[in-house]
């Protein structure tokens, strides 16, 4: 299991990803670049308007630069209510709300058939 990548980490690997020297980073964020070194080496961490800054120059979430998309998705919630926190998509087709009820209602189906001991949560 590899390690998660730490803030800094990740920043550092977006701004050469994209090719920007500190320099332009911190021009583009509207900060001196002094602090994107900061950032980098973890000594200190954005505050949330910069943290959204970074999120929109790189085009990635606020929760990929704090490596929390790994978070579990909890299919148990509604389908209303993960639509308007998740974008799904199969093939680069976003999924329909009836979808994503058949992705739901197909697992459980298959758990069942799997382990009918397990029953359905």
């Amino acid at each position: 299991m590899t390690e998660p990548l730490l803030f800094g980490d990740r920043l550092k690997a977006l701004r050469l990803h994209h090719e920007y020297s500190p320099d332009e980073l911190a021009e583009r964020i509207g900060v001196a670049k002094s602090l994107i070194w900061s950032f980098e080496i973890g000594k200190k961490q954005p505050t949330y308007p910069q943290l959204i800054l970074l999120a929109d120059t790189f085009g990635v979430s606020t929760d990929f630069l704090l490596d929390r998309d790994n978070a579990p998705i909890d299919f148990r919630d509604s389908a209303d209510s993960l639509m308007s926190r998740y974008d799904f998509s199969l093939d680069g087709v976003p999924l329909s709300k009836d979808e994503l009820l058949e992705v739901r209602t197909w697992i459980r189906e298959k758990r069942v058939k799997e382990t009918p001991e397990a029953g359905v949560t």
